[in-house]
């Protein structure tokens, strides 16, 4: 016992978030595979840590996640190496989520304090970290210039989203949802282990975000009104002139309810189908608000790819 060695306070904080990432996703109806292994499988218990390059593997409940007969598989890594040389790359988090297709969020951890390291920090975190060396898979050079790490483009394809989990205790300053013009697709959310300041609620809806966002899942509600998701029901939808959407969700438990459509000003014709989705419940929402924009009563989210208005409640 005396020889064991005590990691370092931001590498306990990765263990942390990889912890709670992962419970987290169990309890949005993530189960572990027949035959599967939880996290104690992936812990180095001599030494008392993460083992590096270890895998969790969970099934999303039928019930919840069926389609087609196929549910979600998801693989969680800690420190899952990108790369073979030199200019690899070591995320804390790696989550590959694959029904008919494979999307990849990564999640980096930043024990941090930014009103003694700077604004900088903040902003290098989510432009350096998130979006060039993470969304991107890129290396900066010592003149810092960016340049992608190659034999690796199938893998970059499959990079939907990378976020910054930090330990900052400012829920306003520093939380972004990448919903400023970045399609949701990288930001920093906080998330702080100590007491009273603990708030889970920015990783939910970061992962709830990113299986709207990315996997398209729209027809489950994960409120915390009732102890389990629960599958929700597709209600109607509307295409009649601008005040129209594609799909209208309701919950058969707690009424929750939620509009799906998709940014036809600046985004359309681009080939992608930009989500814009407004919920009933505010909790849910991770849209940006248009603090000059307003129709009558009714508050005007913005675009998280064009920035452009659009009001909230149909």
């Amino acid at each position: 016992m005396e020889r064991t060695p005590i990691e370092r306070t931001s590498k306990l904080y990765e263990y942390w978030i990889f912890l709670q990432v992962y419970l987290e996703l169990r309890k949005m109806g993530f189960n572990l595979p027949d035959g599967g292994h939880g996290i104690e499988s992936i812990i180095d218990k001599t030494h008392f840590k993460l083992c590096s390059g270890g895998e969790l593997r969970l099934t999303g409940d039928h019930e919840l996640y069926g389609y087609k007969g196929r549910t979600i598989e998801i693989k969680i890594n800690y420190e899952k190496r990108i790369g073979t040389d030199e200019s690899s790359l070591l995320p804390d988090i790696f989550l590959e989520f694959e029904r008919f297709s494979k999307k990849i969020l990564i999640l980096d951890a930043k024990y941090r304090n930014y009103d003694q390291q700077g604004l900088d920090w903040y902003q290098d975190d989510i432009e350096k970290t998130a979006y060039h060396k993470y969304k991107l898979l890129e290396t900066e050079s010592t003149a810092g210039q960016w340049t992608p790490i190659e034999g690796i483009e199938d893998l970059r394809k499959n990079i939907a989203a990378s976020f910054i989990i930090h330990s900052h205790p400012d829920f306003q300053r520093f939380l972004d949802y990448g919903s400023g013009g970045h399609a949701n697709e990288y930001g920093a959310v906080p998330l702080v282990p100590e007491e009273p300041i603990y708030n889970p609620t920015p990783l939910k809806r970061l992962i709830k975000m990113f299986l709207r966002m990315q996997l398209r899942i729209f027809d489950v509600c994960w409120s915390e009104a009732h102890p389990k998701p629960v599958r929700a029901e597709k209600v109607g939808n509307k295409t009649n002139g601008n005040n129209s959407w594609e799909g209208e969700y309701r919950c058969p438990v707690c009424n929750n309810r939620w509009w799906v459509n998709h940014c036809g000003h600046w985004c359309k014709g681009d080939g992608v189908r930009v989500l814009k989705i407004t919920f009933s419940d505010p909790t849910d929402n991770f849209f940006d608000f248009d603090e000059e924009l307003r129709m009558g009563e009714k508050q005007v989210l913005k675009c998280s790819n064009c920035n452009h208005g659009y009001v909230k409640n149909y």
